[in-house]
């Protein structure tokens, strides 16, 4: 049967097998948005990513391309695997702990629970009309994933005396894979006839919420086999030319001078490996890309990284060290005769208590100073040529 190839809605290639297909377009950054069945041939129909970005599809069941990496737009696709996490559920409280500690909760440990395991108070704190108020939550992490057995009212402590023995006016159940429908009609029951509030997260929910920009990098960081598949996640912003993105564990602006779209995500995936070809820095300092702006006019980029070093650390590297890595105004690609997407680096050091409640290694105070700069390509403060030209100093 033949397979009539459509791109961004135009008739591009007529193949003879889904191997002949594979062959020609498996390398390309296309998604797949419709295919079609007739008697004698089939028809499938691609979209490059600016096309798609802009386009208003008949239907929102998306499938793509298999690749290196994968743009992800629409519904949620499943593919964090719990069974990454070890079975003694440590990883997995660690997991949960740290998903409510970026999305701005103030949270800590109890002691070891009846099961061995540790449970976690969280205070979650609001503001209403009038008045700010408090609530304790009481957190229950249940890892079943290794098994992917649901969660039975058996498996579960005293919910109420355990709420009550630390004042807790909320109480939490987190599991790996989901609660029988027996354990929810119990949650509900006691809610109504205790007054504390009872919810749950099963693994859909948990999954939604790594998804989120502030929580994206912890897949990387605890989901080493399941990160490979998520690859690029990529939000738009207020300005058409502005977007928010996560890749691995990092979350960086991308901006474009006159086009609609972001820049190429293999050449920031390009600058993304120079930045990790850097030397190995000690525990305490890192080099961290906040945002990558495209001169489309030009054709040049401007990278934008923050050198982060602990305060009671001695600075590590000079510019002109970077400088050897990152070549600041010279092509991002070249040939024995050629260069060609100048490159522009604008580092800054940043010196920082890294124990202090209030650090965060992609915290929002190393962004939000600097959007107009994002936007706009302009440097924060002197490039790193600069930097290397004069005192060589930071």
């Amino acid at each position: 049967m033949k397979l009539k190839v459509y791109l961004n809605g135009v008739l591009d290639d007529l193949v003879n097998s889904v191997q002949e297909l594979n062959e020609k377009y498996s390398d390309k950054d296309l998604i797949i948005v419709d295919s079609q069945s007739f008697e004698n041939e089939e028809r499938i129909f691609f979209q490059t990513l600016d096309f798609f970005e802009t386009y208003t599809p008949s239907t929102e069941k998306y499938t793509f391309v298999k690749k290196e990496r994968t743009f992800e737009r629409g519904a949620l696709i499943k593919v964090i695997d719990f069974k990454e996490l070890p079975e003694d559920g440590i990883l997995f409280e660690q997991l949960i702990r740290e998903i409510f500690i970026r999305e701005g909760f103030e949270i800590h440990w109890t002691g070891v629970g009846p099961d061995q395991g540790k449970d976690l108070v969280l205070i979650e704190k609001a503001s209403g009309p009038f008045s700010r108020f408090e609530r304790k939550w009481l957190v229950e992490c249940k890892h079943k994933a290794i098994s992917g057995k649901s969660l039975g009212i058996n498996e579960i402590n005293s919910m109420v005396d355990s709420c009550r023995s630390i004042g807790a006016e909320g109480y939490l159940l987190a599991c790996s894979t989901q609660p029988t429908s027996g354990l929810v009609k119990r949650l509900e029951d006691t809610q109504q006839a205790s007054g504390i509030l009872f919810k749950y997260w099963d693994s859909i929910e948990i999954e939604k919420r790594l998804f989120q920009p502030n929580s994206f990098p912890l897949i990387h960081m605890f989901f080493s086999n399941s990160s490979s598949k998520v690859g690029w996640r990529i939000y738009n912003s207020e300005s058409p030319s502005f977007w928010a993105a996560n890749y691995k564990d990092y979350f960086v602006y991308l901006s474009s001078r006159v086009s609609m779209t972001f820049p190429d995500l293999r050449d920031v995936e390009n600058i993304f490996k120079i930045i990790e070809s850097a030397p190995k820095l000690p525990e305490n300092q890192t080099l961290r890309p906040r945002a990558i702006h495209f001169d489309n006019k030009h054709e040049q980029y401007t990278v934008y990284v923050d050198y982060l070093v602990d305060n009671e650390d001695r600075i590590i590297l000079k510019p002109s060290q970077l400088n050897k890595y990152f070549k600041d105004g010279q092509g991002l690609y070249s040939d024995n005769e050629y260069s060609w997407y100048l490159t522009n680096w604008d580092i800054k050091l940043v010196k920082e208590n890294h124990l202090s409640d209030h650090y965060h290694l992609d915290g929002k105070m190393y962004y939000e100073p600097f959007m107009q700069d994002f936007k706009g390509g302009s440097y924060r403060d002197d490039s790193l040529g600069d930097k290397v030209y004069g005192l060589d100093l930071w």
